[in-house]
């Protein structure tokens, strides 16, 4: 029976980048890795056609019998190639050309080859009992601390891809690339001789998270966009445009989503509760405080019409119910003081009052529920 006497001249993935193959090769294209070794056959070199199994483990002392049997469930990857020549003990393999390498075998953190053989005379297989290490070449080693590297096609990350500079120097993207690493806010840049585009995506349903630290600033994904507040000034890309700079550009109706205290009234969000009297400016000065108006009539006669069941304008914009503020002035006397004929919202007909600015009444406070 032969005896296999193999020695590993592996090229690993990386190595493989230097052979003219790599070109048309895909992200999803199974991985084959070129194999070489010597074979004795009672101590002298193999000559003619053997039959090889190959398993790949994650262990050294896991067992490999099953190569006896058959390559099927055997190992984390295996494969049978038959009728390969021996000449003068010496055979070249490439694993995975029957059984595809995927990069989820190659990714597992120790690998260990073992080998059957079966001469043109032996009814079974023989079983190498020492399995060997899978060693990285010295290219490959190199590439898992990749500095200065050079992508001239796509980078498909599978998994999470990382950016981690301690003093944020900047990422280049583009051709051609910036002279020197940006800092901040241009630290992904893209520069092309024709407009593009930078993109950031997740695929299937995921979400695209822009992040300070461990506090999420803005989230994108198929319900829209999610931008956690305060956005302040310095938050808005400026433009070109040095009159548009510092603007936000809305194309379309952007819907604001109504504080928990407010119900949503058509174009605005109204107080859920009737607050307590104060004379008007007390009333104005209330709904400033959290960044709101004074009801105006519009939204008093919604409540009225729609008659929502969360807020209690519903009840309190009803008849034999005292008058509301309200933001909008009434036809007043411009020989009198505005404050003399400030404008109430009257229930009993939905009309206007004439009332003085010291009269304590009751009010809502309104927001924008879109912006136009």
């Amino acid at each position: 029976m032969a005896k296999p006497v193999c020695h590993v001249a592996f090229l690993w993935l990386c190595l493989l980048a230097t052979g003219p193959a790599l070109a048309q090769m895909e992200r999803d294209d199974p991985r084959r890795i070129p194999y070489t070794g010597r074979l004795e056959s009672s101590g002298a070199p193999a000559q003619g056609a053997y039959d090889f199994r190959f398993a790949l483990f994650a262990g050294a002392n896991d067992v490999a019998t099953c190569l006896g049997t058959s390559v099927t469930g055997c190992g984390l990857w295996a494969e049978e190639q038959t009728a390969v020549p021996v000449s003068s003990g010496q055979f070249a393999v490439v694993l995975g050309s029957n059984t595809p390498l995927q990069d989820a075998v190659l990714a597992s953190p120790q690998l260990f080859l073992a080998i059957a053989v079966k001469g043109p005379s032996d009814a079974a297989y023989a079983v190498l009992v020492q399995k060997q290490q899978v060693i990285a070449s010295p290219l490959a080693s190199r590439a898992a601390a990749a500095n200065n590297y050079k992508v001239t096609g796509i980078l498909d990350a599978r998994g999470d891809a990382r950016l981690v500079n301690s003093s944020f120097a900047g990422v280049r993207v583009g051709n051609p690339a910036p002279p020197a690493p940006l800092a901040g806010a241009d630290a992904l840049y893209n520069k092309n001789d024709a407009p593009a585009d930078v993109g950031i995506s997740a695929g299937n349903g995921g979400d695209v998270e822009i992040a300070a630290g461990t506090v999420s600033a803005m989230t994108v994904n198929a319900s829209g966009v999610t931008v956690k507040l305060p956005l302040t000034v310095a938050d808005v890309t400026a433009t070109d445009d040095p009159a548009a700079a510092n603007t936000l550009l809305i194309n379309g109706r952007m819907r604001m989503t109504c504080p928990p205290n407010m119900t949503r009234l058509g174009a605005w969000c109204i107080d859920n509760t009737r607050r307590a009297p104060a004379d008007y400016d007390g009333a104005s000065s209330a709904c400033h405080a959290v960044s709101a108006n004074l009801c105006g009539m519009d939204a008093l006669l919604l409540c009225d019409g729609l008659q929502p069941t969360t807020s209690d304008c519903t009840v309190y914009t009803d008849g034999n119910n005292p008058p509301l503020w309200t933001s909008w002035p009434s036809q007043y006397d411009p020989t009198v003081s505005v404050y003399s004929q400030m404008s109430s919202f009257n229930p009993d007909d939905n009309s206007f009052d004439r009332t003085s600015s010291a009269t304590p009444l009751r009010f809502y406070c309104c927001v924008p529920g879109y912006w136009q």
